[in-house]
């Protein structure tokens, strides 16, 4: 992949570190420590901005911008294992560390950021990794992205999902993220100016429209919220356990102020309004 010049010199942008002790699934005996950093050229990074990087894909990422280090350490059982973890946790103190990327158009440096599964497949365009350039953002482009029916390497037939599930995310991302190339699509496709389905969809609850109420789906521990604009609350007996709360209540009402970054997923698209923002 061509790296991208820029005037500004590469920064450190985010620090996580594996401890193969505190994973989520049991380790193998000799699994090592790794912390891995990620630099980037950009001062302004849309994807940073929402706490996510590129270069965190599942299958390996990729930026023009940044590079990805990964530094193996020990394993649990050598002498400085603990003290190689402290080292690596205290540098990461002032440092986020950015999670995986969703999967939306952004727009990077001088470039696109197209996600979105086979996608990338269309040869007519130049993709490099998930990206395209903007100088190559046209109407022409986007109505090649969205009538494109991408065949499966081995075998005949087309990938159905592409057009049933990746061009109406698509579409409603260029609604949201591109409004000036949205405006275009629909004075040339105004068929596709429907009415988007957000259910599925999630959205920082702050943003969303009150009041409205819905229940979590946990099957064992489910739990009915209410939204008023203001707080959440909430009278579920899920909501609080006397396991760590050590006082047997007959009544309970939890109320709370979301975090600016709170996010559910949306049931109706009546909670949807003009001023809701999705984080997907």
């Amino acid at each position: 992949m061509n790296k991208v010049s820029t005037d500004q010199p590469e920064k450190l942008v985010s620090t996580s570190v594996f401890n193969p002790c505190n994973a989520l699934f049991k380790q193998p005996r000799n699994a090592r420590a790794k912390c891995t950093r990620i630099w980037c050229k950009l001062e302004v990074c849309a994807l940073r901005d929402a706490g996510s990087c590129s270069l965190n894909g599942v299958f390996g990422g990729c930026c023009l911008y940044g590079r990805l280090s990964c530094e193996v350490g020990p394993t649990p059982r050598a002498r400085k294992f603990s003290a190689w973890i402290r080292e690596r946790q205290k540098e990461r103190e002032d440092i986020p560390s950015l999670g995986y990327p969703v999967c939306k158009l952004a727009f990077i440096g001088e470039w696109v950021y197209l996600p979105y599964a086979h996608m990338d497949m269309n040869k007519s365009l130049e993709f490099t990794g998930k990206m395209l350039r903007k100088e190559d953002w046209t109407i022409g482009t986007v109505l090649q992205l969205i009538d494109f029916r991408p065949q499966p390497l081995f075998g005949y037939g087309e990938i159905a999902s592409y057009q049933q599930e990746g061009v109406p995310l698509f579409l409603m991302h260029l609604r949201e993220v591109a409004l000036e190339m949205w405006a275009r699509v629909i004075a040339s496709r105004p068929e596709l100016d429907t009415q988007p389905d957000y259910v599925g969809r999630k959205a920082l609850v702050n943003t969303l429209a009150h009041p409205i109420e819905w229940t979590t789906k946990h099957a064992e521990y489910p739990v009915r919220w209410r939204w008023d604009g203001k707080q959440l609350t909430s009278s579920s007996p899920d909501v609080y356990s006397k396991t760590w709360g050590k006082v047997k209540l007959a009544e309970l009402t939890l109320a709370g102020v979301p975090a600016d970054d709170a996010a559910v997923e949306v049931q109706s698209n009546d909670w949807v309004t003009e001023r809701t923002v999705f984080v997907d």
